[in-house]
């Protein structure tokens, strides 16, 4: 399934796998278990949060699906950084409401950087 594609791309087609993979990982945690990631995060955990976690975790399970399942996957990493930005967005919200953990909510946005920028990267070099 992953022979044969994506290469030539200054090493963007790994890069894509492994986002794609990656994408599958928390999407999955994400829908099983809201309070968990949101907990990780630093993010008090209401139903809003709960519904917001579970629906960016289909929206991660869509993304690495179709990474993974495209012979190009361009389109699918760009809308990771999209989703990047989206995440740090509501990231952001959440740390304003009362509770939050600001040493992990810092950690969160500094991994989220280092995600997003692992996309931008990708989607880069995928675009040619």
């Amino acid at each position: 399934m992953l022979q044969g594609r994506r290469g030539g791309q200054d090493g963007a087609g790994p890069l894509a796998t492994a986002l794609g993979v990656f994408s599958l990982a928390l999407g999955t945690a994400q829908v099983l278990s809201p309070d968990g990631v949101s907990r990780l995060v630093g993010i008090r955990g209401s139903h809003a949060v709960q519904v917001t976690q579970r629906v960016f975790g289909v929206r991660e399970l869509v993304q690495g699906t179709g990474i993974l399942a495209s012979s190009s996957p361009r389109g699918w990493v760009w809308s990771r950084v999209v989703g990047d930005v989206l995440d740090v967005g509501m990231l952001l919200v959440g740390a304003r409401t009362k509770g939050f953990d600001r040493t992990r909510v810092a950690i969160a946005l500094v991994a989220l950087g280092g995600v997003g920028v692992a996309d931008l990267v990708a989607a880069r070099r995928l675009s040619g």
